[in-house]
């Protein structure tokens, strides 16, 4: 290489390097020096996880916190834990004021899990000028995923709990006792649900114990869930079942889960009186959510996970058939429905066609005597309790000497007042 050019290359390089060091400075947010703003920041007041949204491979946790923040869970096979789970959209990681989620990915059957949410609260106030506090770790706690060729199984179902708290203490106390593998929270969580203080306060901080973090929730839909301004944001804290499904994402509280031979599925009735009533002022539209799950459902029950298990369990709030002819069907201005027609019309068909054994249902606040098979109905009808104190109830079900039985406690009496027993699909 001639002189000239070679000592023009060697100078470019130097005009470039000192360029590039000109520029290294590194941008980073200003100092914290607000000793009041760095406290608050510290103190984020993270509520109990929800774990949620099961599946083969995955679980979801939901968490509250009381400024803006952001979240993820650690997560392993042991208390060391070892692994990290974020939630992100579009490039950024979770960041809320009120609500935080991850998902774990990548788990195995029948396998027992140590996870703690991390909690970091941040004032944001623009690009370039972020506070962080310390993180703030949660308690370490074990979830067992579900193993579809085990031959045994534990569910816990409840409904009404209406913000009782004397009634979700009495329901934590002794799901902690039996030990289900999932608990299936069968609607009317809340009274109406107006805001997220009273969702926080009616289900992630209701009992104050770790009943649901321990064990995945399963949550349908209530007629009262549904009301209120805050009722479209309930989704914050019940992570939507089928958001990644074109067909199905409005389907939030629609879903299926194997546990050993048992098939639980969760159906939402929606309203207790029909959209065109004058209450709801055109902001109603759950017959067409009606007629969806019927599709959903006929797709559902065909899964080979849940065609293939000898026993299955629908969940729904309102009852799907009543003795009574002249009892409120939801289609009617007066009153409230005592059950729900439009749902039965739909849903009956496709349950009767694939055999399943039982529906449970809430709503009524009263837990009267199941309702056997007819010709017309192939499935019985249990009905749940509710938070007045005579009808406090629970419904524990499990496999016992290859069948499957269905026990409903009184838990203010402390005994047993009604039990089925279902012999498996043919």
């Amino acid at each position: 290489m001639k002189r000239r050019p070679f000592l023009g290359i060697l100078a470019s390089l130097g005009l470039a390097a000192a360029a590039s060091k000109a520029h290294a400075k590194v941008e980073k947010n200003p100092p914290l020096e607000d000793e009041e703003l760095k406290k608050a920041l510290d103190h984020p007041d993270p509520s109990r996880a929800l774990l949620q949204r099961p599946t083969k491979d995955s679980i979801s946790v939901a968490w509250s916190v009381e400024r803006p923040s952001a979240g993820w869970v650690e997560w392993g096979t042991t208390p060391d834990l070892g692994n990290i789970a974020r939630s992100s959209v579009g490039g950024l990681n979770v960041f809320d004021e009120r609500f935080l989620s991850a998902k774990i990915e990548g788990l195995q059957p029948g396998t027992t899990y140590y996870y703690r949410t991390v909690t970091q609260g941040m004032e944001f106030i623009r690009y370039g000028k972020l506070f962080a506090g310390d993180p703030v770790y949660g308690e370490v706690n074990t979830f067992t995923t579900a193993d579809e060729t085990a031959d045994t199984a534990k569910f816990a179902i409840f409904s009404d709990t209406h913000e009782t708290i004397p009634y979700l203490q009495a329901l934590a106390k002794r799901i902690d006792e039996f030990e289900p593998e999932c608990v299936i929270w069968n609607g009317d969580h809340l009274n109406d649900t107006n805001s997220a203080d009273q969702a926080i306060k009616g289900i992630l901080k209701a009992a104050d114990t770790p009943w649901n973090s321990n064990r995945p929730a399963f949550l349908t839909g209530g007629n009262h869930d549904h009301r209120g301004p805050w009722a479209r944001k309930l989704t914050q804290i019940f992570l939507p079942q089928n958001e990644t499904c074109p067909k199905y994402h409005q389907l939030i509280y629609n879903f299926a889960y194997r546990i050993g031979p048992v098939a639980i599925i969760g159906l939402d009735t929606g309203e207790d009186k029909p959209d065109f009533h004058p209450i709801w002022s055109g902001l109603s539209n759950f017959d067409a959510m009606r007629v969806l799950q019927a599709e959903w459902l006929e797709e559902t029950l065909n899964r080979p996970e849940i065609a293939s298990a000898p026993f299955v369990v629908a969940a729904c709030h309102i009852p799907l058939y009543a003795k009574d002819p002249n009892a409120n069907p939801g289609e009617i201005l007066d009153g409230w429905a005592y059950w729900q027609r439009r749902c039965a019309e739909l849903w009956t068909p496709v349950l009767n066609k694939y055999k399943v054994q039982v529906v449970v249902t809430g709503h009524l606040h009263n837990p009267i005597k199941a309702e056997m098979a007819d010709e017309n109905r192939g499935w019985v009808q249990m009905h749940g309790g509710a938070g007045e104190e005579k009808n406090r109830t629970i419904i524990l079900g499990q496999i016992e000497n290859g069948r499957l039985v269905m026990r409903r406690e009184n838990l203010t009496k402390g005994e047993v007042d009604e039990e089925l027993f279902f012999d498996p699909r043919s």
